[in-house]
């Protein structure tokens, strides 16, 4: 039987505070990935995204207390962090709807019209790049016709096919 991904949860205490450490043990066991060391110890929870254990989601917390989320592949590269929500993964593209909030993209906040506590939707690829950038209140992947629905703040739907070419 082929083993498969899996997350190990450790404690230990350091100066007297119980660390809880994230790891995941790859399939044969040759890579671990410490993902509380790759989160800065900020690592809260780990949750496999997809059902072949290749994309783990992280939450994580940040300097304000805030609970965001990260994802993480098998390989233990970070494709993006400080997500306010992963909201489903879909294996037809390898590609991630994800809620993103201003301390998402603090450097393009102006570029996606986005203000503190503003939160938009998005598709992003296997390595964090955005296949339909952050500009709608919510997106849907329907697997019948293949397709991203993109529903604006006005209400009107925009589709997009799997690799993001508005149709």
């Amino acid at each position: 039987m082929k083993n498969i991904n899996r997350i190990i949860s450790t404690y230990e205490t350091i100066e007297n505070e119980e660390i809880t450490t994230l790891k995941v043990d790859k399939n044969d066991g040759t890579i671990i990935i410490n993902i509380s060391k790759l989160f800065e110890e900020s690592a809260i929870e780990c949750f496999w995204l997809d059902d072949n254990r290749q994309y783990l989601g992280v939450m994580h917390g940040n300097w304000e207390g805030s609970e965001l989320f990260g994802i993480v592949n098998t390989n233990g590269k970070i494709i993006r962090k400080c997500l306010h929500n992963i909201e489903e993964y879909i294996p037809q593209g390898n590609h991630f709807i994800i809620m993103v909030s201003d301390l998402s993209l603090p450097d393009d906040n102006w570029e996606y019209q986005l203000v503190p506590g503003d939160h938009k939707m998005a598709v992003i690829d296997r390595y964090g790049d955005f296949v339909i950038p952050p500009i709608y209140s919510s997106i849907k992947f329907f697997d019948d016709e293949n397709c991203y629905y993109g529903n604006n703040y006005n209400g009107d739907l925009h589709q997009y096919s799997l690799y993001g070419k508005r149709i």
